[in-house]
């Protein structure tokens, strides 16, 4: 089940594959890595991109940890944000995330790249906002999609998932079921982004033109945070 929680700022997400959590913020940059151990992190450096700025690195040597042969997740986060100017690094369920201070569709994004980047388990390709719509490919094999949000790949595993913003309207069989309130708060959530304008850019003109809205959708949002129980 993708989504245990949604507040106004973040989604915190279940891996249906790991069952690893993570909590993504909506409007800014993250990216996040894996937990421990990271035995082999002494002598490797790690290249963070604020914003496609220039890459700043983070070297990583024997004093900055208690035990150099096993480096713990608040010791990594320590010393990212001993040096990172425009994004901060924190633990997120043992796991080191880096998130940018900056929001916005196009302009905020993180990209971590270096020697040290695959030992801590992050990916390197540009994470920015979580945006209503994507595209996949280039030219004439480019497909828009105005109705996903893409949410990153999860760092224990691999696995790529996202959510559907749909409007069709389930069987009134199910009304009370765990995948309606799921869907419900996926609909909340692509709605609150379109409002903000966190479009795909190839999505932003049908969005404009837009005059339904998902009949399935949970008004308490974003008024309220929504919690949803594990399917069964």
């Amino acid at each position: 089940m993708p989504i245990r929680e949604l507040t106004a700022t973040d989604l915190i997400q279940t891996c249906a594959y790991c069952a690893g959590t993570h909590t993504i913020p909506l409007m800014h940059g993250c990216s996040k890595g894996k937990r421990g151990p990271y035995a082999s992190l002494v002598g490797q450096t790690l290249e963070i991109a604020v914003d496609g700025n220039t890459a700043q690195a983070v070297e990583f040597a024997a004093p900055h940890f208690s035990d150099p042969a096993n480096p713990r997740v608040h010791e990594v986060v320590d010393r990212i944000n001993a040096v990172l100017v425009g994004a901060t690094a924190d633990a997120d369920q043992h796991a080191p995330r880096i998130c940018s201070h900056t929001t916005g569709v196009d302009t905020t994004s993180i990209q971590v790249a270096g020697a040290a980047r695959e030992l801590l388990g992050f990916y390197n390709r540009r994470y920015g906002a979580r945006c209503l719509g994507v595209t996949k490919g280039s030219g004439p094999q480019a497909m828009t999609d105005v109705n996903i949000i893409d949410l990153p790949h999860c760092p224990e595993c691999g696995a790529k998932e996202c959510l559907v913003r749909t409007f069709d309207v389930t069987p009134s069989a199910y009304a009370a079921s765990a995948h309606v309130a799921h869907r419900k708060c996926v609909n909340a959530l692509a709605e609150y982004l379109k409002e903000h304008g966190y479009s795909d850019a190839d999505s932003v003109a049908v969005h404009q033109h837009e005059r339904d809205t998902p009949r399935e959708i949970d008004l308490t949002f974003p008024g309220s945070a929504i919690t949803l129980v594990p399917f069964t």
